[in-house]
């Protein structure tokens, strides 16, 4: 065995002079034989089962713990120096332990599963308005936004006209206060505390209540990266603390007597969002299913897309290889049961950078929007402080120095949202984006202060309805709308849905806007209500118009919701989209899609998705029979207003010349419609006999072009006659050449 000396020599960043002199007496031997960590005890021979441990691993493992063996103390006495509470140096020194162990936070694939099928917002009943009265609103101060090269709170820089996030943030809450006693507060840090203090001058209200709205995180020390000693930088000392994530306000909570105090005063429920995120604002379905379900804590979650790729993301957790195997699915085959918990960046493994990275697989992500039931949260935390999952976040000491950032450092941290797997019954309910506008780059700051936003009634920015025209960027980038009967993975009988799979998420990576309109067959959990209702007349009878919308792959899914087409799909979607899957279509399969191409046209003319519609400007590809009368509704709005559709192009794919969408000529088939006989007089034939329209026709006579996936069309004249039948997939190139020359 390699001899004690050799191996200290060995420890890169640990003095071995001093590691030696503690040890070479016999007293000392046995003192460190009885409180060393172990990896320093097999070092010396004192453990023989793990006498010839030499690897590189050992080595670098050795240097961990005896930095905590001969750090601790000198951390805990920097914090003591700092003032920082007892209780908040035992709570770091746990954190700062486990990473002198080889902690590093890190969560491998292997041992979670993709969330699935949270509860969705629109599905929640409110509470009633007096619940405000019991809530307190306590947003996340302690940022500077050193990415944006800020030296102050980022909650203090102006954001729309002359409002900073704070001047909005308090607005909401003093409109709200003039009706019901809500409390504000701030969760500061000793980088934000006095200057938001000085910004509070010019509301008397809040700064004359200064002591129970400011609460205090910790301020912990940065670890020198290769020596696991406390970072040192004379040239700027601040530098040398960090925040410890947001994860210690539990801790704050109690320690502070806030958490004891909140509960004397009648207060139940806490709303904790980021000050920077104006889309999170007081909403009573959250309340009002935090008041219901006794959950200790909701976590509101989005669906991710690609430009969430690299950010974290929900997932379950699996105890052990049999419960990940056995693991229970519901009716959709999703998966179910396992404990909530968060993966972040900086958790992930290099192996499983892939799967951190799938967007698909991982579908949610934290908005860091939190409510929680104080009760339930101050029963839990008798027990004890909560384990957070450590973040080990490596940065330079003084990163807001562009010129020099000086060594690596560890900033030990812990989030907020990691307690959803330590709180038992906590949930994640899936919001709308709207709800989440984050600002943590200069290009995101930005946007919000553009046209596109504008300040909402209660102090919230809402994106403004704009004109293609006024649309930013709109010239370089394509608008398409696909408008389709099935579209891939969600509904899909062959080749006519596939192609919605393929076609809209190949634009829509190349940077167009790309929606994909189709029925809602199933309860699909991506997809979240719009909010959007409209009632439209069809003959004798009344629809409502009603839309439910996902984004996917960089894609607006928008789903049109219906009894016609959701309650007509007892089991699975495949081969009963149209029929009971015994070759016999539904009766009311003319009315179906009648319907469906006039709420089509309504989604593209009025619904808006990221804060305008796609309207004008749009190439709208009506796909197949079933969507066919929407190039003869669009060309029919049109000639009634020449300003309408004015810069909106139309096509037509069909795909089978089997399926031509024949149907009777009834007689109130225009009104059904909602258009003027004569279109319907266009695409009417064997008027001498049983009149029958065909859609295909409709595709035919009013798009701006014709795509086929086979001859169908050949001999009408009105179509490009191909020179041999092609494949879905040739077609779906043409189309695409086709919007291309369209736009």
């Amino acid at each position: 065995m390699t001899s004690g000396p050799v191996v200290i020599m060995e420890l890169e960043g640990v003095n071995a002079v001093k590691v030696w002199d503690k040890l070479k007496g016999p007293t000392d031997l046995k003192k460190v034989n009885k409180e060393a960590p172990q990896c320093l005890r097999s070092l010396f021979g004192m453990d023989p089962t793990r006498n010839g441990f030499h690897g590189s691993d050992s080595i670098s493992a050795a240097a961990r713990e005896l930095g905590f063996f001969f750090h601790a103390d000198e951390f805990r006495a920097k914090m003591v120096k700092k003032g920082m509470s007892s209780a908040f140096i035992k709570w770091w020194m746990d954190l700062y332990q486990r990473l002198c162990g080889g902690s590093k936070g890190i969560v491998r694939e292997s041992k979670i599963l993709p969330a699935s099928n949270p509860k969705c917002l629109t599905q929640i009943l409110p509470a009633s308005a007096a619940t405000l009265g019991k809530t307190v609103v306590m947003r996340l101060n302690g940022g500077l936004g050193t990415s944006m090269g800020l030296d102050k709170a980022k909650s203090l820089l102006k954001v729309k006209d002359e409002e900073t996030f704070m001047d909005l943030i308090v607005k909401q809450i003093m409109q709200i206060q003039e009706k019901q006693p809500m409390r504000f507060m701030l969760y500061n840090s000793f980088s934000t505390e006095a200057d938001t203090k000085e910004f509070m001058r010019k509301y008397p209200a809040v700064l004359a209540k200064w002591d129970s709205v400011s609460l205090l995180q910790g301020m912990a020390p940065k670890v020198d990266a290769e020596t696991y000693k406390p970072a040192e930088w004379p040239e700027k000392p601040s530098a040398e603390w960090c925040p410890p994530g947001h994860g210690d306000l539990f801790l704050t909570l109690v320690t502070s007597g806030t958490l004891e105090r909140l509960l004397k005063d009648g207060y139940k429920y806490m709303f904790v969002a980021n000050s920077d995120n104006l889309g999170a604002s007081v909403d009573l379905r959250m309340l009002g299913h935090l008041e219901r379900s006794k959950a200790p804590m909701l976590m509101e979650v989005c669906v991710r897309g690609e430009a969430d790729r690299k950010g974290g993301h929900l997932a379950r957790i699996v105890e052990n290889e049999k419960e990940k195997k056995d693991d229970k699915k519901d009716d959709n085959g999703k998966e179910t049961g396992g404990r909530l918990t968060l993966r972040e960046s900086a958790q992930v493994a290099g192996a499983d950078e892939k799967d951190f990275q799938d967007v698909s697989k991982h579908q949610y992500f934290n908005t860091n929007n939190i409510w929680l039931n104080l009760e339930k949260l101050q029963e839990i935390l008798k027990k004890g402080p909560l384990k957070l999952p450590l973040i080990a976040n490596g940065k330079g000491v003084d990163p807001s120095s562009k010129q020099d950032p000086g060594f690596e450092v560890i900033q030990v941290e812990t989030a907020m949202g990691a307690a959803i797997s330590l709180l038992p019954g906590a949930e994640a309910i899936l919001v709308p984006p709207s709800r989440f506008l984050p600002v943590k780059n200069n290009s995101q700051l930005a946007v919000l202060r553009g046209a596109a936003y504008t300040i909402g009634a209660n102090y919230t920015l809402v994106r403004r309805p704009q004109s293609i025209s006024s649309q930013p960027h709109m010239k370089s980038r394509l608008q398409a709308v696909f408008v389709t009967s099935e579209a891939a993975p969600f509904s899909t009988t062959g080749g006519l849905g596939e192609a919605m799979d393929g076609l809209p998420k190949a634009m829509a990576q190349l940077g167009h806007r790309v929606m994909v309109i189709a029925p809602r067959y199933d309860q699909y959990f991506e997809a979240w209500d719009t909010g959007f209702w409209k009632q439209i007349e069809m003959g004798a009878h009344k629809e409502t118009l009603h839309f439910f919308h996902a984004f996917v792959g960089g894609v607006d899914y928008v789903f049109v919701d219906n009894h016609m087409f959701l309650g007509k799909i007892p089991t699975k979607t495949e081969g009963r989209l149209y029929g009971n899957g015994k070759d016999a279509d539904f009766e009311d399969n003319q009315f179906r899609f009648a319907y469906f191409c006039r709420a089509a046209v309504a989604a593209i003319r009025e619904l808006p998705l990221g804060g305008f519609p796609y309207g004008q400007g749009s190439v709208v590809v009506a796909n197949d029979w079933h969507s066919a009368a929407v190039p003869m509704l669009i060309h029919m709005e049109r000639s009634r207003d020449p300003a309408m559709w004015a810069q909106t192009k139309v096509m037509f794919w069909c795909h089978d010349k089997a399926f031509q969408g024949n149907f009777p000529r009834t007689e109130d088939l225009a009104e059904v419609y909602g258009m003027m006989p004569s279109y319907l007089d266009s695409i009417t034939f064997g008027k001498a006999g049983a009149p029958y329209i065909s859609l295909v026709a409709s595709g035919q006579r009013y798009s701006d072009k014709d795509v086929e996936t086979s001859q169908a069309l050949a001999t009408s004249g009105l179509a490009p006659t191909p020179p041999k039948e092609m494949s879905w997939e040739q077609a779906a190139r043409e189309c695409a050449a086709a919007l291309r020359h369209l736009s």
